[in-house]
């Protein structure tokens, strides 16, 4: 179809259709949650559209007979030769109809483990056979004289097969995630008409035919997920109209040369550099791209050089730079573009000149997979939130909402909150700052508002008295709490009901100075708050309890919350405990204070670090199936407790700084089962090892003690090691074996003084 206007492109008309569709309510925002499973990068950041139901309904009766629908070999439609689309589900081998059409423009297979063209599909226009798992096109396919959509994704041909070639009306070509395809036909160029080719995913394509640059009139190609492609053709830089070029993840291509290729393609609207670990800089011809709209650079983390001349591209609006260096993300924000360009995922909400509006309402025509806006207290008034409209972004799957919590406002949190309402695809949400006392009706509806939200982290929020039911999220894996300083308890309010958090894997708590009590069983048949918990952590809470017994996890972490090490727990609380390491930092109990050990019998692994004892506590000697001890930084400690005799199955004993600790004791020999004891960063306990030749022969230990990771050397052996870096071997003078002997001599006698005789 010839184009009403050239100066306006396919694409724009399409999305004017699309536009007035949706105004229609013909179509309308999917809430289905898009399979994201293989699909290419820039997929994901797409809008996701249904027809409505009635719309739809009507739809398939204005149609009639137009559509034949064929499952299982069986066709439904009653009217014959009228039909001008069809859909073929589950069929095998060659396809009988009952009839034939020539009006047939349309044809699409799903599931057919055989693709069987009929004679009459020869004015066939459109054919989508990437729902079928035959692997190879038909030859037959070249007969498609009028052929101009063509989607065969998953091939298994080396090539794209000659018969395609064939094809000279072809518009739209897509074979991504054809992982056979190593290189393509020289005869590509004779696909003239070619304007969208998706060639993503095919992982072993190395090279591109340098007739490639015949293809003048591509308009979008797609080479993300090709990791083998080494290099772009010389003649690249003759595709004058591409508009869409995505090199994404081609972790091969050597960007230090074809970036100036890249350079040269002047109508670029989207180029997508994403994690392209050779893109070390931008060079300054970029300025050449006057069209470019988007840039993503997104994990790029090695890009030194950021050209000045970026700045004077008018037209660009989104810059990507998730994941690159801070330095590479300062100097973006720092520099003055001549527009207003967006560099995403991060958007700072800023105030207008004289603070009668805000900036948010740039968001209202973006539709990211990730979204960080901060400093949401610059919002001036409701209205400015309502063009947003974050509910119908289908492609976000990751949220943050940041307030400066000490600013002033000029909308209430919970009203602006209201209106931020994510779309039902999250899975990822962040709140911080936020300082209203309740929250929204869509948050505390979370399990069927959000309900594929896998991870939440709630930060800064200073009068928050009670949490949202996070325990009905069926899919939740993460949760997060920080800073919430008016929190006292955890109890059944954040469970919403029994069946609670089923799959949440990790739990932590920081800085939460006023909460007092954690009740870890909540249901009436004293069912555990975390059921599944594979990690625990707990930092910074001083006065935190737990009732009415210690919570299950395989692994915990407790830093700086004394309360929980010194409570006593219930006889049987450990029954169900699954715990196998915990890592305890920063505790100022005396050794006599820490009761929590006693009540963790089958702990493995436990780690101590920068706590405040001067012996280890007496109680580690019920950890009576410990494997390994790690002290770490625990510096008023001055000897180890006599209690570790307990520890018959302690495999390792690491202890790094502990300067106070300057001789290890007899017993460590009654150690039946130790196999290495490791000594970091304390001269004084390594130089008593040294000196203890006969104690460490007797005690059978020698070749198991390691210094900063290396195995200890006896003293005799350092006294030789000193010797061996000498110039003696290297000694040219001629001398006599007198000589020698007095010069070797005169080396000892230097080292003893050395040592301190």
């Amino acid at each position: 179809q010839e184009r009403p206007n050239k100066h306006i492109s396919l694409e724009k008309i399409g999305e004017q259709y699309v536009s007035e569709l949706l105004g229609m309510s013909f179509l309308q925002y999917s809430s289905l949650v898009p399979d994201y499973t293989g699909l290419r990068e820039d997929a994901k950041c797409s809008m996701v559209l249904s027809m409505h139901d009635l719309m739809h309904d009507l739809a398939r009766c204005v149609m009639g007979d137009e559509l034949l629908l064929m499952d299982n070999g069986k066709e439904y439609n009653s009217g014959e030769g009228n039909c001008r689309y069809a859909l073929l589900i589950n069929c095998v081998g060659q396809t009988k109809f009952s009839y034939s059409s020539t009006k047939l423009r349309a044809m699409r297979f799903f599931n057919c483990d055989g693709i069987q063209l009929p004679l009459f599909t020869k004015s066939l226009r459109v054919l989508d056979i990437s729902k079928c798992s035959c692997g190879k096109l038909p030859s037959s396919i070249g007969k498609l004289k009028q052929l101009k959509f063509l989607s065969a994704t998953g091939m298994q041909h080396k090539t794209i097969p000659k018969h395609v070639m064939k094809l000279s009306k072809l518009i739209y070509l897509n074979i991504n995630g054809s992982l056979n395809i190593s290189t393509l036909p020289t005869s590509v160029n004779k696909l003239r008409c070619l304007l969208h080719l998706d060639l993503s995913g095919c992982s072993n394509l190395c090279s591109l035919p340098n007739s490639f640059g015949d293809l003048t009139n591509l308009l979008h190609l797609n080479l993300a997920n090709c990791y083998d492609l080494h290099s772009l053709p010389k003649s690249f830089h003759r595709l004058g109209e591409l508009q869409y070029l995505n090199l994404s993840r081609c972790l091969s291509l050597n960007l230090m040369v074809d970036i100036n290729a890249v350079c040269c393609l002047t109508k670029l609207q989207y180029l997508n550099l994403s994690r392209c670990s050779s893109l070390i800089h931008l060079p300054e011809t970029i300025r050449g791209l006057k069209d470019l709209h988007t840039l993503d650079i997104s994990g790029c983390q090695w890009i030194e050089i950021f050209p000045k001349s970026i700045c004077e591209i008018t037209s660009l609006k989104f810059l990507l730079i998730q994941g690159c260096s801070p330095w590479l993300e300062k100097r973006v924000r720092e520099s003055q573009f001549k527009n207003d360009m967006l560099a995403l995922p991060k958007f700072i909400v800023q105030r207008a000149a004289f603070g009668m509006c805000s900036n948010i309402s740039r968001l209202q025509s973006v539709h990211p997979a990730e979204l960080e806006i901060e400093c949401l207290e610059n919002v001036t008034s409701i209205g400015e939130v309502d063009v947003v409209n974050l509910t119908y972004k289908s492609a976000l799957s990751k949220l943050a909402l940041a307030w400066t919590p000490a600013a002033e406002r000029f909308v209430e949190d919970e009203d602006l909150l209201r209106k931020l309402q994510p779309p039902d695809t999250l899975k990822v949400l962040q709140i911080q700052g936020y300082m209203a006392t309740s929250f929204a009706s869509w948050m505390m509806n979370l399990a069927s508002r959000l309900p594929y939200l896998v991870r939440i982290e709630m930060v800064d929020l200073p009068r928050c008295e009670y949490l949202p039911p996070f325990g009905q999220l069926q899919h939740l894996e993460l949760l997060i709490l920080r800073r919430i300083l008016s929190l006292r308890k955890l109890g059944g309010e954040i469970c919403g009901g029994n069946g609670a958090f089923r799959k949440l894997r990790e739990f932590t708590l920081v800085k939460m100075d006023n909460l007092n009590e954690w009740i870890t069983k909540v249901s009436a048949n004293g069912e555990f708050m975390f059921p599944s918990l594979h990690k625990l952590e707990i930092s910074q809470c001083p006065i935190l309890r737990l009732n009415p017994c210690l919570p299950r996890a395989l692994e915990w972490r407790i830093e700086a919350s004394d309360q929980i090490i010194a409570d006593f727990y219930h006889t049987g609380s450990s029954s169900s405990l699954v715990l196998s390491k915990m890592h305890i930092r920063s505790c100022r109990l005396l050794p006599n204070d820490w009761k929590l050990l006693q009540f963790l019998p089958d702990l493995q692994v436990l780690e101590l670090t920068h706590c405040w004892f001067y012996e280890l506590p007496k109680s580690i000697g019920y950890l009576t199936t410990l494997r390994s001890l790690r002290i770490d930084g625990c510096d008023s400690m001055t000897k180890l407790s006599k209690w570790l005799v307990s520890l018959s199955l302690l495999h390792e004993l690491i202890i790094t700084g502990c300067l106070n600790l300057v001789y290890l004791p007899a017993f460590v020999q009654k150690l039946s089962a130790l196999e290495k004891l490791e000594i970091n960063d304390n001269d004084a306990l390594q130089r008593w090892c040294r000196n203890s030749d006969s104690w460490i022969s007797e005690n059978g230990i020698k070749n198991k003690i390691y210094f900063d990771g290396k195995l200890m050397s006896t003293k005799k052996q350092e006294d030789t090691a000193d010797i061996d870096r000498t110039d003696v071997r290297d000694y040219r003078n001629p001398c006599d074996e007198d000589e020698y002997v007095d010069c070797f001599a005169m080396l000892e006698l230097g080292e003893s003084s050395r040592m301190g005789r």
